[in-house]
């Protein structure tokens, strides 16, 4: 799944190599899709930041529900400020990080809030600032992204922050998350080039700053080089632990094979 906001499009590609199978680019200047989620029932979140709103689309490219203004937690209505990114629960829901409003919102399928962290305008009032991403978490709970903080917080259906994820020196500067199905373990990307992966108990499981890149056409003695990975900005892990990982800084999508070397690559994003 390919979300280009520059290029107005959102992608489902077969294989990095190979063409799409499901593609939505609407002629709309002001479309910029920033997520692009595959959900049950053959249908597709589309989470669009230029015109500040949430679709739900079918397979046939026809918008099913679409919302782009939601309650705050004093149920005033309040449109989307330049959301970020968006992810799908197990419980059939969906986490709208909302950075312009300083909130993380959750939605039903219908595209209703049915519950908001956040939302206050002022720094000393609000929890989080500049929200970047939010995932659920096995347990309930949901790890957030605070960039105005720069860190990854825990909190409770009941709104209250757990605990810090990581350290400072683990996390300068976190820019995406990640956890599959069952899978309790959390994943997280940071824009200064590594990847982490945290147990429940927030223990690191594993480490990633360095892969191994293909050879170059003209090295005649073929050898594999190192490449960082600087600029992260969403990853997606499958049950192999290989990682489909975005770079924003070169506009490249990487497929790491384990997470150890480049399997595959899109360039020109």
């Amino acid at each position: 799944m390919v979300a280009e906001q520059d290029g107005a499009q959102a992608r489902a590609l077969y294989t990095l190599n190979s063409g799409s199978h499901w593609e939505y680019k609407p002629d709309d200047r002001e479309y910029k899709p920033v997520n692009l989620v595959r959900i049950p029932g053959s249908q597709y979140l589309i989470l669009d930041s230029g015109k500040g709103r949430v679709m739900i689309l079918d397979s046939e490219k026809t918008v099913i529900e679409e919302q782009s203004s939601f309650p705050d937690e004093e149920d005033i209505p309040t449109n989307l400020q330049r959301p970020h990114s968006l992810s799908w629960t197990q419980e059939g829901t969906i986490l709208v990080a909302d950075t312009g409003n300083n909130r993380i919102l959750e939605l039903n399928r219908q595209l209703g809030a049915i519950w908001v962290y956040g939302g206050e305008t002022l720094e000393a009032s609000s929890p989080i600032q500049a929200p970047l991403a939010a995932t659920r978490l096995a347990d309930g709970n949901t790890a957030i992204i605070d960039s105005g903080s720069k860190r990854v917080i825990i909190v409770s259906p009941e709104k209250e922050v757990l605990r810090q994820l990581g350290t400072q020196k683990e996390l300068p500067d976190p820019s995406c998350l990640f956890r599959r199905g069952d899978d309790p373990r959390l994943w997280v990307g940071d824009a200064s080039g590594k990847i982490l992966c945290y147990d429940e108990q927030g223990t690191v499981l594993r480490s990633i700053t360095q892969v191994k890149s293909p050879p170059k056409p003209n090295d005649l003695f073929g050898s594999a080089g190192t490449e960082s990975l600087s600029g992260i900005s969403g990853l997606y892990v499958d049950p192999e632990e290989n990682i489909l990982l975005s770079l924003r800084n070169s506009g490249r999508v990487l497929l790491l094979q384990r997470g150890e070397s480049v399997l595959g690559l899109i360039t020109g994003l």
